[in-house]
Parts: C-alpha cells; sequence; structure tokens
C-alpha cells in the first residue's frame, strides 16, 4: 500500500514540473475559468488596460424630444379675412385645427359688431358650412388659410315683417310706377346666389337664381 501511494506522489510531482501547454487557438470552456490562476487573470487584465483606442471624436446634438411650444404652433392656424363688397375690411385671426366654421363665425360677428346670423364665410367662392372645421380645408403642412366674409342684411322680426307687408299693400300702386327704375347692382345678385347656395343644391339654385334674373329682366323691359 505504501509503494502505490509513493509512485502516486511521484508522478504528480513530476506532473507539475513539466505542465500542459495549449495552442493560442484554444478555448477553455467556461466550466475550468475557476480553475486558472489569479495571477493569469490578473496579466490579462494588465494587457487590455495598455491596448488604447484611438477613435475620432462625434459631436451628435442633444436630443431634446418634442418640445410643447413646437407641438401648439403646429396645430395653429393664421386666417386672414377679407370682405367680399362694402367697404374693404381685412382681419387676421389666430385658430386651431381642430376648431369649427361657426366657431370662426362667432369671432367675427364680434369683430365686425353683426348678429351670428348675418355672417357667410367663402374660402374659394364657396360658402362653408358650420360643422366643418379648419382641418377639413388645410393640408396638414399649411398653417395659413385666407378666407372671405359677406355680411348678410339683418332678418326683421315677425312684427317688422308684417309692418312691412301692410306698406307694401298700400304703396302697391305708387311702387309699380316706379318699378321700372329700380336698379339692382351686381352685389345684390351674388348676394342672391350665395344665400340660395346656402339653402339649396346647385342645380334647384342655378334653376331659381335664373328664375329671379328673367323676372327682373321681364320688369324692365
Amino acid at each position: 500500500m505504501e509503494a502505490e501511494k509513493c509512485f502516486a506522489r511521484s508522478f504528480l510531482q513530476q506532473l507539475e514540473q513539466k505542465p500542459i501547454r495549449f495552442s493560442e487557438e484554444f478555448i477553455a470552456p467556461l466550466s475550468r475559468l475557476e480553475m486558472v490562476p489569479q495571477e493569469v487573470i490578473l496579466n490579462i487584465k494588465k494587457i487590455f488596460d495598455k491596448i488604447q483606442l484611438n477613435l475620432p471624436e462625434i459631436n451628435l446634438p442633444l436630443w431634446k424630444g418634442i418640445e410643447e411650444d413646437e407641438n401648439e404652433d403646429s396645430e395653429t392656424v393664421d386666417i386672414t379675412i377679407k370682405t367680399l363688397r362694402g367697404p374693404k375690411k381685412t382681419v387676421d385671426i389666430k385658430v386651431q385645427r381642430s376648431d369649427t366654421i361657426y366657431s370662426i363665425k362667432k369671432s367675427v360677428s364680434g369683430i365686425f359688431n353683426v348678429e351670428l346670423s348675418q355672417v357667410r364665410l367663402l374660402n374659394k367662392g364657396k360658402v362653408l358650412t358650420d360643422t366643418k372645421s379648419i382641418s377639413d380645408i388645410l393640408e396638414l403642412s399649411q398653417t395659413r388659410l385666407l378666407l372671405q366674409v359677406i355680411i348678410m342684411e339683418k332678418k326683421m322680426h315677425t312684427e317688422e315683417t308684417q309692418s312691412s307687408c301692410k306698406m307694401t299693400e298700400a304703396a302697391s300702386t305708387t311702387q309699380n310706377k316706379t318699378i321700372h327704375s329700380l336698379e339692382l347692382s351686381a352685389d345684390f345678385w351674388k348676394d342672391l346666389e350665395i344665400f340660395l347656395s346656402t339653402k339649396l343644391n346647385n342645380n334647384t339654385c342655378h334653376t331659381l337664381y335664373n328664375i329671379f334674373k328673367e323676372a327682373y329682366a321681364n320688369i324692365k323691359t
């Protein structure tokens, strides 16, 4: 038994004197890392610490994200409103893309000191409905809009209308004598066409408009 122990001891001593050398391509499995002496790990770390990479400096702009003010500016639209007839007047207002034509008409009625029912807003010659929003009219990249405004005649109340009818009946004879001298301006016919377009479809509006013009022409002849 003592002989086997002596043989094993001498064999291990010989192995320590002749360490195993691996090739440079050899990669030890992770399970053997704990067997690597600590001084070997420290030497490798020192080698890597001496390696310096000379990379060019790149100055990148700092990302600040989308600021709230810029986001709000993208939703703001500058609207220029010009009178289509009567005294020339131009008004500039700021609105949001989500605002409706109705809300803009309320602002315009206050600026011109007229009733809301008298205001008609037009875009490229077409009357805009109250429910339409600015986003329905503009492209996404647009931030400015030009609209025209027409201030219609103020509607009379029922009592005023009845009184006017009585006066008309009493003075019908006199009016028949002077009706031939009645001159209707181009503004009147334009207002009439716009008013009819807000109440009727295009075909009916065009037909009724022509009836009025023919009747006026017959009276004048």
